[in-house]
């Protein structure tokens, strides 16, 4: 266990992870700001921006007011929702693109160079760019809706492990459909649930930094703007050490950090 730990680390740090987990979790960012946009957006038109500011507050702290008026102040007009959807989009096209490149990079690093026909390629960046949302509304949902209807000892316990089995079903696609060549379902899983169990530790961790945390009172949107970021950094340094985890596991690396370059067959070339 201490070798493989070890190993990992050395592969990490010669193909500069963390690095890639910066720009990750910048573009990350970049395409969930977009969606969200669209959600509020959508609420707007229905008059549903205060449950939305409520569910915001529980995640990152910021009053509800704060946020209800942001909202507002933004989609209050037709001319107003017509402009942002349309930022929106843009915004969400360019960084739905940078997000599966800064990902696919990484696999590259580990599994060798993965030639995409055009309807792979679109799927992939599909898949990888709905990844992080995904995760975070589960967060959403679980760790914060859920929790605010079911408020009982029983599921403050059992929500953390709901959360776990519900991000690695969410990420199991990127690990197994990513690299090349193809990997079966035991070769993909620790690097899963490792990411998933970083995921759900730094949620409970980050919830109840910004529940507690004087800063992200005081300072507000920034605040919270602050911890997610800081909160997707991790969370794409987790993926991206899955990554390397899954290619340590399965012999695709030597004790040095070498990585072995291998063909269809998974043989060492």
């Amino acid at each position: 266990m201490a070798t493989i730990g070890r190993t990992t680390i050395t592969v990490a740090r010669e193909h500069q992870v963390s690095v890639a987990a910066a720009s990750l979790g910048y573009h990350a960012f970049n395409t969930l700001v977009p969606l969200l946009l669209f959600l509020f957006i959508g609420l707007s038109m229905f008059g549903e921006l205060s449950g939305a500011a409520r569910a915001a507050e529980a995640l990152t702290g910021v009053s509800a007011g704060q946020v209800e008026s942001s909202l507002q102040s933004l989609t209050q007009n037709s001319q107003g929702r017509f402009r942002a959807a349309v930022l929106a989009f843009l915004i969400l096209a360019w960084s739905a693109v940078r997000t599966f490149r800064t990902t696919n990079a990484a696999f590259e690093r580990v599994y060798g160079r993965h030639e995409f026909g055009l309807v792979e390629q679109i799927v992939d960046v599909a898949l990888v760019s709905v990844t992080v949302p995904l995760a975070l509304a589960l967060i959403g949902v679980v760790g914060v809706a859920l929790a605010m209807l079911l408020d009982d000892l029983f599921w403050r316990v059992l929500s953390p492990l709901v959360l776990l089995v519900a991000l690695t079903a969410a990420f199991l696609p990127v690990y197994y459909l990513l690299p090349d060549p193809e990997m079966g379902l035991r070769e993909v899983l620790p690097g899963t649930v490792f990411a998933a169990l970083a995921w759900t530790v730094s949620g409970l961790f980050f919830r109840f930094y910004a529940s507690m945390s004087q800063s992200v009172h005081l300072y507000g949107a920034v605040g919270g703007l602050l911890l997610l970021l800081t909160w997707l950094y991790l969370g794409g340094l987790a993926i991206l050490v899955g990554v390397v985890i899954n290619a340590v596991l399965a012999d695709r690396v030597d004790p040095e950090g070498e990585v072995f370059q291998v063909d269809s067959e998974g043989d060492v070339l």
